[in-house]
Parts: C-alpha cells; structure tokens; sequence
C-alpha cells in the first residue's frame, strides 16, 4: 500500500525569480506536497513517531523555502522543497510537490511547477540499509525487508506519468480577442481563459536542474508573451483553431518539447460556465504539415534590418554539429562609423574560423556612457554561429580589432575604431580572468541591450534570472538611466564621395526612425 501524509496550500514569502512587474521582490508561494508512506505502524500504536510528522516537514519546507537559497526557477524551489520534506524521516519515501506562484503573471491565475521525486531520486538512496535486530529471527528480517521493498514498489508507482516528466503549469491566463461565427462575435473581443502545461521529459537530463537555469523551453514568461502576442492579434473562428495556433506557437517559437493546451470560452453558453477545449501536442506533430505546406508554398523571407549580414545558406550551416551560438555587440566613434561597422561585420562572417554570421541587428546611435567627453557611438549586435571555445573566440575577436586599428594603449572605455563584445555564447555560465559569460555589464547598457534584443529579447541571463527584453525594460521603466538610444539607418548624402575611406566624414547620412 501507498499512504499519504499531505499539507496544502502552505504560504511562504521568498524572493524567487521576478513577480509579476519583473521586479525581485520578496512575494507569496503556495505549497502543496503530498508525502508518501506508511501509516500501518502508526495505525497501531497511535505514535506519531512511526508516521511522516507534517508539523516538521511544514517546518522544513518553510525554513527553506523563505532561506537564502538565491534561487530563480520554480523547478529548481520545488526540488529543494522536495528533498526538506523527504528529509523529515526515513519512513517519507516519496512526495509530490506542487509549487505556485500566484503573483507571477498579471494575467493569470497563477504560474507554477508540479514534480514527483522518490527518495531516491532525491537523496540519492532509500536511506540506511536495514538491520537484523536483537531477538529478531531470520525469518521476521526477511519478512521486514520484503514490506520495505513493497512500500518502496508502491510509492514509486504512485508516480504515474509523473515519473518520466515535470510539469510548468499556467493556469487561467485570462485574454481578449475575436473568436467566433456568429455575426456578433466578429465584433467584439470576447475573454478567454487559457491553462498551460509544459511537460519536461526527464529522461533528457534536464528536468529540474541543480543550475537554476532555465532554458527558453521552460522559461513559462517567454511562453505567456508569445500567446499573448498570438492570442490578441488573432481572429480565429473556432477555439479548434485558437488551441491548435497557441500549441504551434510554444513548440515551433518557444521550443517546448512537449504541451497540453485549454481553451475556455467562458461567453459560449448561456447556461454552462464554458465551453472549452483541450489538447496535447508535440514539436512532431507539425513536421508534416510544415513539409506539406512548403512544398505548396515558399515560406515569405523575413524582413531584414538595414545592415544584415547573411548567406543564403546560414540556417544549414548553423544546423551543424558541434556549432555554437555567440551574441557580439559591435561599437564603433572614430573615422567613418558606418564604413567600420560594415567592415567588422564582413570580417566575422569571413575571417572567424569555422564561423558565420546568421543574423545582425539595427543600427543605434547613442551617447558615450563612461568617458562622455567623446564623440557618439555607432552599435549593434550579431549572432554568430561557430566551432570556436568562447577564450578562442575572444583571442580572434581582439584580432579583428587591432587589424581595423584599435588602440590598446588608450584609456579604459575611450574611443575606439571597433569594439567587438561576447554578450552570450550558448547558455554557459563562466567567469575568467579574460572573459566573463553573460557579459559582466551588460544589464546596465542599454546600447548593448536594444540591439541585442531586435535579434533575441527572450535570451536568458542566468546569473540575474531575466531575459534580455526584460532587463531593456528594466533600464526604461525602473531604473535612472538616459533614453539616449537611437535607431538610425544610413541614407546616401547628395555630395558624398563613394571612395570616402574611413579617415573621412562619413558619406551617409544616419537617419533617426525614432523621434528623438
């Protein structure tokens, strides 16, 4: 048999990742785990001692939950809730653990985590092996090793689907959009309540990582945004159609593996609460009708930034083994910038070893940040795709600087001919004395930041647990920092000389697309 000692709902105050404005501020959880036991001896005795105490394992929880645990994700607080409650007692075998953030998004219910983990799983062993006590025959040792064999058997089966995923769960985002056939839905927005559920295989060694990191798959704020964004643009006459988009939308874009998707329609039915529909999907399930649907029609190009640097054959490239991806910020303010930042992009995506470059960002004009007695800067940003480890890529990058010109020997953040930064390469976390990854300030650049984010504002900055967009907005919305970021695309001036070198004054103009 399988028994269970159970607490819910325990509320806890932590800081955990960000709340619902992407603040780090302390605010509440909701705890619920499930214990799983035997209570026979209890059943007998009346002794709380032969059962799972959920007075301590409240305790324990808590005590963890509102420590110092510097932790960001749901999944990593939910493993760490898991192993204090399995820690009360030999005799807690299992549990299961549902972690909820109610404050986490502005429009839903609540964003949270569900795992099941034996003590096993968690704690590495069973515990103590068993011992033959005083007095105790061959036979009633036997017996008592068969019963904590069996009690182990049950307790693991209780899992069910639990045993091979982990489970982010979104309840209730509540959004507005045109959905119907009737005349009078084709009018108006109506609400719809959505529920999210990201399934995370454990086989792939990435359920609930002792990292804290949390990849775009599983990050449910990069999710929300993209349905969000998907949902209230949208039109669809059938919530088929809307629960099928929502679920093309996380596995396509957002990389989920795995999700099961609800839509309700709560203004359906006069008499019902809802209408609704539920579904299950898998990245798989699209690649036939992608197949099907490209050899009807070519997919349209996407739009490209004034200076993108690609090659027709970039994403077969990329798709190589062994490539990796690296973020470069680009910066330029002496001689011709717009000559130099054409010039280092052609050089990355031509002189970089075993590299390309896939894809570039806008061009921004913007004030100089530490040393302001200095001309403005020219940015932008580039993904590159490459063979090269990030201290190799570092040493080709100081290459291409000094061959374009750059002055070492000036003063600490002076002008430069160009400046080439490694923002992110893949999701590694390192800190050398040459390189630090992510960039070790780039949460307070906003010239770093907008380009970046015109290629990817969903990448994650593990040591801060933000994404690129929300650490831009942070800087216009939270912080004191000058709006002094301008897109800007370069016009041919009337008078300018095509052979202009980069000694001369620049011979296009940089047209702001923003008023300034």
């Amino acid at each position: 048999m399988s028994d269970k000692i159970i607490f819910r709902d325990l509320q806890v105050r932590t800081v955990l990742g960000n709340d619902s404005w992407e603040r780090k501020k302390e605010q509440p959880l909701l705890i619920t785990a499930e214990i799983h036991t035997s209570i026979a001896s209890a059943g007998k005795t009346d002794k709380v001692t032969e059962s799972v105490h959920y007075g301590i394992a409240c305790k324990r929880a808590t005590s963890f939950a509102e420590s110092n645990h510097k932790l960001h994700s749901l999944e990593a607080f939910a493993e760490g809730i898991a192993k204090a409650c399995l820690g009360v007692t030999n005799r807690a075998l299992a549990v299961h653990v549902i972690a909820r953030k109610p404050r986490a998004l502005l429009h839903a219910e609540y964003a949270g985590v569900e795992i099941f983990r034996t003590r096993k799983d968690a704690l590495g062993s069973w515990g103590d092996d068993l011992v033959q006590e005083s007095g105790e025959t061959e036979y009633e040792f036997a017996r008592r090793k068969a019963l904590a064999e069996d009690e182990r058997a049950a307790a693991e089966a209780e899992a069910g689907k639990l045993a091979h995923e982990d489970r982010i769960i979104v309840k209730r985002l509540s959004l507005s959009t045109i959905i119907g056939v009737n005349l009078w839905e084709r009018h108006y927005k109506q609400l719809v309540h959505i529920d999210l559920v990201l399934h995370t295989d454990k086989s792939t060694g990435l359920s609930a990582p002792a990292s804290d990191k949390v990849p775009r798959y599983r990050n449910f704020r990069t999710v929300v945004d993209a349905v969000t964004d998907l949902v209230e643009k949208s039109s669809y006459r059938t919530v088929e159609a809307l629960a099928t988009a929502i679920a093309r939308t996380a596995t396509k874009q957002c990389k989920v593996p795995k999700i099961t998707v609800r839509v309700e329609k709560p203004s359906a039915l006069v008499f019902a609460s809802c209408s609704a529909v539920e579904i299950t999907r898998v990245l798989g399930d699209y690649a036939a009708m992608s197949s099907a649907a490209a050899s009807v029609a070519p997919t349209p190009p996407r739009a490209a930034s004034p200076m993108v640097a690609t090659t027709s054959d970039a994403n077969d490239k990329a798709a190589k083994s062994g490539m990796h991806s690296a973020y470069i910020a680009l910066g330029t303010n002496l001689g011709n910038r717009l000559e130099n930042m054409h010039q280092a992009l052609h050089r990355l995506n031509t002189d970089l070893p075993t590299s390309h470059v896939v894809e570039s960002s806008f061009l921004y004009q913007t004030a100089p940040m530490y040393v302001t007695d200095q001309p403005a800067f020219l940015n932008a940003a580039c993904l590159v795709k490459t063979a090269l480890e990030p201290l190799a890529l570092l040493d080709e990058l100081k290459r291409i600087e000094a061959e374009m010109g750059r002055d070492f020997g000036m003063y600490r953040n002076g002008p430069r001919i160009m400046d080439l930064d490694i923002l992110f390469y893949d999701e590694i976390d390192m800190q050398t004395d040459r390189l630090t990854i992510p960039h070790a300030l780039l949460h307070e650049r906003r010239f770093q930041l907008g380009p970046l984010c015109d290629i990817d504002s969903d990448l994650m900055h593990h040591r801060l647990g933000k994404t690129t967009g929300a650490l831009f907005r942070h800087l216009t919305t939270h912080s004191d920092a000058p709006d002094d970021i301008v897109r800007v695309t370069p016009l041919r001036a009337v008078n300018a000389s095509v052979d202009a070198g980069p000694s001369a004054s620049e011979s296009s103009i940089l047209k702001a697309l923003s008023p300034l």
